[in-house]
Formats: C-alpha cells, sequence, structure tokens
C-alpha cells in the first residue's frame, strides 16, 4: 500500500503539468447547435467492436437506445467473442460481423469500415457509456474530410490504482489534446472517434 501511494505521489507531480495545461480543452458542452438538436438520425455507420462483453451488453443498449439523434448505421464487431456476446446481439435484431481475419481491435475495424455504408464513421467501445446527445455533440464538432476525437472519461473504483489509472487516462488525454492543438498529433482514445471513410482510405487505413 505505502509503494502504491509513493508511486501515485510520483505519477502525480509526472503528469499534473499535463492535465492543468489542457484542462479546459478537456471540458465539453452539453448544448448542441439547432441544427443538430432537430435532427432524428445522423448519416454515419456506428461501429462498436467487442469481445466477451456479455457482463456489459445490457448497459450497452440502454445508451444506445436513449441515444438521439441515432446514427444511421449500427454494426458490431465481434473480435473471436467465446462467450453469448454475439448471439445475445443477433437475437435483438442487431447487425454483427464476426472478425474473419487477425485476431485484434484493428482488424474486425477494419472489416467494419470495409462494410459501413456511409462515409462518416463513428467507433466507440462495448464496455463505455454515454450521454444521450454523445454522437450529436461529436457529429457537431466534425468537420468534412477530418478526423474527430473526444474525451472519454475513466470511471474509478475507489482503490489508490483505479485513481492511478483515472490519472494516467487523464494525462494521455490531455498529451494527445494538446498534440492535435499544435498540429503533431500523436495519440488518442480509439473510443470516442469520427472520421471520414474516404480520408481513412486515403491514408491506407491502419497500416
Amino acid at each position: 500500500m505505502i509503494t502504491a501511494s509513493i508511486l501515485l505521489l510520483f505519477y502525480a507531480f509526472w503528469y499534473l503539468p499535463y492535465i492543468f495545461i489542457n484542462w479546459k480543452k478537456l471540458k465539453y458542452k452539453a448544448n448542441l447547435p439547432p441544427k443538430v438538436a432537430l435532427q432524428e438520425v445522423i448519416d454515419c455507420t456506428m461501429l462498436i467492436p467487442f469481445y466477451n462483453e456479455e457482463k456489459n451488453i445490457k448497459g450497452l443498449l440502454n445508451c444506445l437506445e436513449k441515444l438521439n439523434p441515432k446514427p444511421a448505421e449500427l454494426i458490431f464487431l465481434d473480435d473471436y467473442s467465446t462467450d453469448s456476446s454475439g448471439q445475445i446481439l443477433e437475437e435483438r435484431g442487431f447487425s454483427v460481423i464476426s472478425n474473419t481475419e487477425q485476431k485484434g481491435k484493428k482488424s474486425v475495424l477494419k472489416q467494419g469500415v470495409m462494410s459501413a455504408k456511409h462515409n462518416i464513421i463513428v467507433c466507440t467501445d462495448a464496455d463505455c457509456s454515454f450521454e444521450p446527445n454523445w454522437l450529436g455533440r461529436l457529429y457537431a464538432a466534425h468537420k468534412k474530410e477530418g478526423f474527430t476525437f473526444g474525451v472519454v472519461e475513466y470511471i474509478t473504483t475507489g482503490s489508490v490504482f483505479s485513481y492511478y489509472q483515472w490519472m494516467e487516462n487523464r494525462a494521455l488525454m490531455a498529451i494527445g489534446l494538446g498534440s492535435f492543438y499544435l498540429g503533431y498529433p500523436l495519440m488518442c482514445n480509439g473510443a470516442n472517434l469520427m472520421f471520414d471513410k474516404a480520408t481513412w482510405e486515403e491514408v491506407g487505413g491502419y497500416e
């Protein structure tokens, strides 16, 4: 416990400058522009990769049900799950694409992007939750032929290690946002992304 506390303090001093320098950039506005708020459906394909997420499916579907506006197309991507995640989704009438290539998130995402009917692609993860206007906010910020990413908040469990994970996650987001702001993007979280399929193809996808 003492060792963990010392490590936590060390990382706190290391990451605090990144957190506070970019604190304002980590905040977002809840209100949507009028033109987005009036839309019921956004012309985009939402991709949600999953691997053994049976315990999180219920919460995810609850978020999707409340989502407003909604995506025009929703595709779940099964990365060789061994539980009943895919079966649950298929029984509820959702489109599920199973990974037929090398195991891994990028591999199954590639198959999802190639199968998407719409040019604008939005990505999140099956173990994430989001507010009803999340997609609308992301779409409002997105620019044509662009790449847009948003904040992903880590929920702590109350343990020292989880607070360290929260702080590291927050710092990495701040570094990512700062590097994008300076025009030299370094990293971002793949659970809150929107990009154009045409641009993805132009740069060779994940290659």
